[in-house]
This record gives C-alpha cells, sequence and structure tokens, in this order.
C-alpha cells in the first residue's frame, strides 16, 4: 500500500495526492477550492477533500479511518508554505480514445425485401454506405459483401486483401 504525506501547520492539514490518482478514481470535479495544488500534486485540506479521497479509496467507511491507510505526517509551527500553493482546479481531462471498429452489413434491403447493398456500420452504431451496390444476384451480393470486408479491413488497420 502507498504511503501518503500529510502536512500541517498550527492551523490547518493537506493529504498530498498525485492529480492522476484523483482522476482514475473519478472524484478530480469533487475536490473543494480550498484545497490547493502544484505540479502534479494536489494538496487535499483535512477538513472536507481528505474524507472525499479516503471514501473513494474504500480506506474511510462510517467515518472511521482503515488501518490499510499508510501516511507519514510533516508538521510545522510556521505557517505552510502550501497555503501559498494556486487553489485547486480540476485537471482538464483527455476525452477517451474510443476504437472504432467497421464491420460489414450484408443485410441491406430496399422497400421490396431485395438486398440491393453493402452498407459499413461502425462501433458507435453510424451506418454508412462505402459505395458498394449491386445487382442482387446471388454472385454480386457475394462480391459486394467480399469488398466491403476489404474495406473494413482497412478501417480498421488490418491488412486488406488486394481486390
Amino acid at each position: 500500500m502507498k504511503t501518503y504525506t500529510f502536512y500541517c501547520d498550527p492551523g490547518h492539514g493537506w493529504l498530498k495526492v498525485e492529480k492522476k490518482e484523483l482522476i482514475e478514481l473519478g472524484i478530480a470535479d469533487n475536490i473543494s477550492h480550498c484545497s490547493y495544488s502544484k505540479g502534479e500534486f494536489a494538496y487535499l485540506e483535512e477538513d472536507c477533500d481528505v474524507a472525499i479521497f479516503l471514501r473513494a479509496k474504500g480506506l474511510l467507511i462510517d467515518d472511521k479511518m482503515s488501518h490499510e491507510f499508510k501516511y507519514k505526517s510533516q508538521h510545522t509551527n510556521r505557517s505552510s508554505r502550501i497555503r501559498n500553493y494556486p487553489s485547486y482546479t480540476p485537471p482538464i481531462q483527455e476525452p477517451k480514445k474510443v476504437k472504432t471498429y467497421y464491420y460489414v452489413n450484408t443485410d441491406t434491403r430496399d422497400i421490396d425485401n431485395k438486398q440491393i447493398g453493402v452498407h459499413c456500420t461502425d462501433t458507435i452504431n453510424r451506418e454508412f454506405c462505402i459505395g458498394v451496390n449491386h445487382s442482387g444476384t446471388k454472385e454480386s451480393v457475394k462480391e459486394a459483401t467480399r469488398i466491403a470486408k476489404i474495406i473494413a479491413k482497412a478501417l480498421n488497420n488490418e491488412k486488406p486483401q488486394a481486390f
């Protein structure tokens, strides 16, 4: 288990935590402006924000701290330099990248239920025509599907076969 540092002066205390850990726990937006920030670290104020962090870690249950929580304390008799750090603001988070996988939907039909084309659909459920239409015969459906699969593989950065 990780050991944290708790800093305190005669009037207040702060727990030093990596900002990325707040993001991983999903609480980065829940920390108040009463906490401070410097570089990659947040200094969580002792009255509310430390409890938010410990609950998210499963180390504070019914206001009782788990014995698994390890920390060392650093006390100063002067005003802590942490008070001069900027107030905490949630870090700007990169949007999560979603892998889009394209696959072939060969069951595209017209109003008379005749298969007329092959579409590609992605994993975000956006359907688009890839320009492979056919006459509706079994052979043309098979050929259109083969071409659509090649295009889908190329969109998925897989090694496509030649036409």
